[in-house]
């Protein structure tokens, strides 16, 4: 779109902000851009010190079918564990992001 501002949002992971760098050069933005972000509130969501990276029980690919039921159940306001993060929770989170990088930054910026 000729004349739009251009802003890109990316995770802090390594992958996503790998990728968001290569579309955005291909549209003549560059990473030290105002256009170009990486933001903390994008990474995934926190299932609780007693299920993260759990490798030697299966991991959390072997709880995801409970923790759904769960989610469901409460609908989304209850995080698995003493300190996961609720579904809900993510769901904020994002829409804060959505709100903030993609609405009101999209405004300010100068177009290309």
């Amino acid at each position: 779109m000729p004349g739009k501002p251009i802003y890109f949002v990316n995770s802090p992971f390594y992958r996503a902000k790998e990728t968001g760098a290569i579309v955005a050069a291909a549209v003549g933005i560059k990473e030290d851009s105002p256009n170009f972000e990486i933001n903390n509130d994008l990474r995934e969501r926190f299932f609780g010190k007693d299920l993260e990276l759990k490798k030697s029980s299966g991991g959390l690919q072997k709880h995801y079918p409970v923790l759904w039921k769960e989610d469901e159940a409460s609908n989304g306001s209850k995080g698995p564990g003493p300190d996961g993060e609720s579904a809900n929770a993510v769901a904020e989170r994002i829409q804060g992001v959505v709100k903030v990088s993609c609405f009101w930054r999209v405004r300010f910026l100068p177009a290309r």
